[in-house]
């Protein structure tokens, strides 16, 4: 899973960025990790680590190389990891908005017009029984959007 491993290393050199203040570094990981859509400000961010990213990976470079082994990685694996890395530049289209309602109406499929109703469900029966601290209306916001942190 090429996305996964470099989503992984894009969380981790967030983390380890000591450019960042404690609460800049906070911010930009939990909008990475939860959001489906970027600021202007992470997504800046995102495109100045991307060349970054890619130097680690291809030649071992930077704060990551004393943290992250990548040598038992196969080439191929790799030039995957680094084709989903150039893809997060911002010359690549991506219409996330699309992407999203085409993967809620084939989640959802015939219920998708119900879905309100489905999330509720999914909150009453699975969530709020053990993340109390969790409000219905906010993960009913992030499920329908796709934005847990701003």
């Amino acid at each position: 899973h090429p996305e996964l491993h470099a989503r992984h290393i894009l969380l981790l050199s967030v983390f380890f960025d000591a450019d960042l203040g404690p609460r800049e570094s906070t911010e930009i990981f939990l909008e990475i990790y939860g959001n489906n859509m970027l600021r202007k400000q992470t997504s800046a961010y995102l495109q100045s680590k991307v060349e970054e990213l890619i130097r680690f990976l291809t030649n071992g470079e930077g704060v990551l190389s004393k943290l992250v082994d990548t040598s038992l990685l196969k080439f191929k694996q790799r030039d995957a990891i680094e084709k989903v890395l150039k893809s997060w530049r911002e010359e690549t289209e991506c219409d996330m908005e699309a992407w999203r309602e085409k993967r809620m109406r084939s989640y959802f499929e015939d219920r998708y017009d119900y879905r309100k109703n489905l999330i509720d469900w999914d909150y009453s029966m699975n969530i709020k029984g053990w993340a109390e601290i969790i409000h219905s209306k906010l993960y009913m916001w992030w499920r329908q959007e796709g934005i847990a942190y701003e």
